[in-house]
């Protein structure tokens, strides 16, 4: 039995146990489980036994050593249950194909190297943060000393991503509030997961979403975004880039496998809010990771582009 599966019982153990003593959804006893092994048991509802029997199961799991993709791999599966409890769309949870390809764009557009990871200092928001997966997955790849920050309006996902991300030994600082409020931090990188949703007024959120974190990267910095696939085709388009006045560096599609049928299918946005003249966008169909060559192709043409974007950075004036 893998590690990722021991963590995964025991904390499916402990949930279950709160689940009948105490009648919470699963969600909620994910969330009260994950703060019991951070702060301790302080329930008074709970019988002696009960208190000795999480005590057991908790002991197992600090005698037990796990590595930080370990726990998340694990909490991710949690997770997935919790949602179905508790009705919530799984499309919250990013996969982990595109968390790995999130943390892959990263590690190359800032030049980390394996042996410098862990002296690589940037900070990084995601505006979306949902369960933190997308952000943890990709401190866990990097290793590196990432500051985090995130944004997340609803009130479970807020305390699971407080508790997973310090499960994990990252750390999050959240902004409880909705995505299109400002904040004031300036970043390295922006990332984030934007849908089809309309605003109160009908605009198309993903364009006021970039629009309104302009002031929040650095100058030399990148956003990535995943993005649906009518993002191009909308209706305000043309208004939106006649108001950007930025640079969209890439587009990646991401294999149609990964969303449900009859679901819009997304893909990965790259850009920086610098204007670079005459700068023609890459676009990249990624292949399944099933097909190895066609992917490591796929892997190689993207790191060409990123070296030759570098060069065009250079060599054009940037207003």
């Amino acid at each position: 039995m893998s590690q990722t599966d021991i963590f995964y019982d025991l904390m499916d153990e402990a949930c279950m146990l709160l689940n009948e003593r105490l009648h919470l959804n699963y969600l909620d006893c994910l969330i009260r489980v994950g703060k019991d092994l951070i702060y301790g048991i302080h329930d008074q509802k709970l019988e002696e036994e009960d208190v000795n029997a999480l005590n057991r199961i908790y002991h197992k799991i600090e005698k037990n050593t796990f590595m930080n993709e370990e726990i998340r791999q694990a909490l991710e599966l949690l997770v997935v249950k919790a949602f179905k409890h508790k009705g919530y769309s799984l499309d919250l949870m990013t996969p982990d194909y595109v968390c790995y390809l999130f943390a892959y764009l990263i590690q190359k557009l800032f030049n980390i190297h394996q042996e410098d990871e862990i002296t690589k200092r940037f900070t990084m928001l995601d505006i979306g943060l949902g369960t933190s997966n997308l952000t943890n997955a990709i401190v866990n790849f990097l290793h590196s000393d990432v500051e985090c920050i995130g944004v997340e309006q609803d009130e479970h996902l807020v305390q699971l991503s407080q508790v997973f991300s310090d499960l994990e030994g990252n750390h999050i600082k959240i902004y409880y509030q909705n995505a299109l409020q400002k904040i004031m931090d300036v970043v390295d990188i922006i990332i984030g997961d934007l849908d089809g949703i309309m605003t109160n007024d009908g605009s198309y959120q993903p364009y006021e979403i970039i629009k309104s974190y302009e002031h929040n990267l650095d100058k030399d910095g990148y956003f990535i975004y995943m993005i649906p696939n009518d993002f191009f085709q909308q209706a305000k388009m043309k208004e939106f880039k006649a108001s950007f006045m930025g640079t969209f560096l890439g587009l990646i599609v991401l294999p149609p496998e990964l969303f449900q049928k009859n679901q819009i299918g997304k893909s990965i946005l790259i850009g920086t809010y610098q204007y670079i003249a005459s700068f023609d966008m890459m676009v990249v169909q990624m292949p399944s990771v099933h097909q190895t060559k066609e992917f490591q192709n796929t892997c190689e043409k993207i790191e060409k582009w990123i070296e030759n974007m570098e060069e065009k950075k250079n060599e054009n004036h940037v207003r």
